[in-house]
């Protein structure tokens, strides 16, 4: 998650506010709409 959200919150189409806070549901469901290997340890 740290990647995701430190690093490329493009890749699971995550959108930021202007100060870098998500909605915790988005992230949610996003992170499991868009799981991928690389993102698996």
């Amino acid at each position: 998650m740290s990647l995701v959200l430190r690093h490329s919150p493009d890749t699971i189409h995550l959108n930021m506010d202007r100060n870098g806070w998500v909605n915790i549901q988005e992230l949610i469901d996003n992170a499991n709409k868009y799981k991928k290997k690389e993102f698996r340890h």
